[in-house]
């Protein structure tokens, strides 16, 4: 009994596993060993064996994959929370800017200096708020309009200076503009500087037009609101100094403002004018610039402000070919529209009438009957006449390539009647030998050439000739008195 439990145990000893391998490796294994393990083999149903196990390489491969992806992840992070912190405590610093590298920011309501968040108050020290007007690096020096006091002073940077830009990060000397608004701190009535920092109180109001400049209160007119200007006021075009007063509604301007004040106006585009001359040859003209349109009306000049760069104006009219001309427009310059390319239309007018005594006029200049004439496009009056026929008066439109008009003239009463006067009055008047009446008189003549004598004692006998056309109402003589003779 004890020797075959001594077998049994033997047996169940042989297939436990071990540190340095198990019952089914090669490790380890004696002679014994191998030939349980051989019987097992054998015999499965006897020895109960378990499958046997993964080679121990290809375990190990798994479990150095699953780590190095887990240590990927720790590593990406650790490196994302590192960035993260660097990013969160490092200091802005605003890049310089031609125009100071105003930012549009929202304005506190209360334009008094913020102390600088990470360095204590100086004793003894002012603070004192201001324009930058100009900068010279050579002394490190800020000549500076105050606001209270309305003076320009200057002010200089040490080694000791603290400088900051507007969002409080360390700054130095080259990050100062003309146009930026700083605050300083310094010793009452001394000129060094403590602490200076671009003012984070400026608000820039971007691509404003319509801008209005009223020069009596130094104030401009932005959208309804009102900001104060002063002669220290910065004005730029394109970098070069300009003058604000020449600020045109049409403008496009960006301004910064600090508190009531306008310090920095910045002219992003300026305008000019194009003048369009006085004409009197269109007719129901009409000029186009963009999306406007001017009406033309003949003596009167038109003047038109628009932005600077390239403008196209575009004429019309009834009686010309419309034509458009480029204008390259200048800042505060004017341009003209040319009209020598202009072409006229016009056409030919023939007045046609069987009378061939008439007389025609257009415009008063004499024309043929019965043969074309040329016109420009545009109104003309037509007059044809003929004593002892009723005038035609029309004022005509020549709009058309041909255009023909008949005229036939009424004949009018052949008789008209005369008023006769002289001075003086009372003497006989005869007609072709015929007495008529004592002057004043009517007499009843046919119209033209008629021989007349007037006779009144004590004046000289008068004989003169008159000629009766179709409007003639009367004639008045003079006589002269005859001379004294003595008997």
């Amino acid at each position: 009994m004890d020797d075959e439990n001594k077998k049994n145990d033997h047996h169940q000893t042989k297939r436990m596993p071990t540190r340095n391998g198990s019952a089914y490796s090669r490790g380890g294994q004696g002679p014994d060993d191998l030939a349980s393990t051989r019987k097992i083999m054998a015999h499965p149903e006897k020895g109960a064996a378990k499958p046997p196990k993964k080679p121990i390489w290809r375990t190990n491969t798994s479990v150095v994959l699953v780590t190095t992806v887990f240590v990927g992840i720790l590593a990406a992070v650790f490196i994302f929370a590192v960035v993260f912190n660097h990013m969160s405590n490092s200091e802005t610093v605003e890049p310089s800017e031609p125009n100071g590298g105003h930012t549009t920011e929202a304005m506190p309501p209360d334009p008094t200096p913020t102390p600088n968040v990470d360095e204590e108050p100086i004793a003894g020290a002012v603070s004192t708020i201001g324009l930058v007007q100009s900068i010279n690096p050579a002394d490190n020096r800020l000549d500076i309009y105050v606001f209270e006091d309305s003076e320009i002073r200057s002010f200089y940077a040490a080694n000791s200076t603290i400088m900051r830009n507007k969002f409080g990060g360390v700054a130095n000397f080259s990050a100062f503009c003309v146009g930026d608004v700083v605050e300083i701190a310094h010793i009452d009535g001394a000129e060094t500087m403590e602490t200076v920092r671009i003012s984070a109180r400026v608000d820039t109001l971007n691509d404003r037009n319509n801008v209005i400049v009223e020069p009596d209160g130094q104030t401009l007119l932005v959208g309804g609101r009102r900001f104060n200007y002063s002669p220290h006021t910065i004005v730029r075009y394109h970098g070069i100094d300009a003058d604000i007063t020449d600020i045109h509604p049409v403008d496009v301007v960006n301004i910064d403002i600090f508190g009531n004040k306008a310090v920095f106006v910045d002219i992003q585009q300026g305008s000019g004018t194009i003048i369009i001359p006085s004409n009197d040859i269109i007719r129901q003209g009409a000029a186009e610039i963009g999306a406007a349109t001017f009406t033309l009306v003949p003596g009167e000049e038109i003047s038109v402000r628009v932005a600077e760069g390239e403008q196209s104006v575009t004429i019309r009219g009834a009686n010309i070919e419309p034509f458009t001309q480029i204008l390259n427009i200048n800042r505060n310059g004017t341009s003209y529209v040319d009209f020598d390319d202009l072409q006229r239309l016009s056409g030919e007018l023939t007045v046609v009438t069987e009378d061939p005594y008439v007389t025609i006029t257009i415009d008063g200049s004499i024309i043929p009957a019965n043969q074309a004439v040329g016109l420009y496009y545009g109104t003309y009056m037509l007059e044809v006449t003929r004593d002892g026929y009723d005038a035609y008066h029309r004022e005509i439109t020549m709009n058309l390539p041909e255009k023909e008009i008949a005229v036939t003239l009424e004949s009018i009463i052949s008789t008209r009647a005369i008023t006769i006067t002289t001075t003086p009055p009372g003497a006989w008047v005869f007609v072709g030998g015929d007495f008529v009446g004592t002057s004043p008189t009517i007499a009843y003549l046919d119209l033209g050439q008629h021989g007349l004598t007037l006779v009144m004692p004590g004046y000289l006998e008068a004989s003169p000739y008159i000629m009766v056309e179709a409007y003639t109402t009367g004639f008045d003589f003079v006589l002269t008195p005859a001379p004294y003779i003595e008997e």
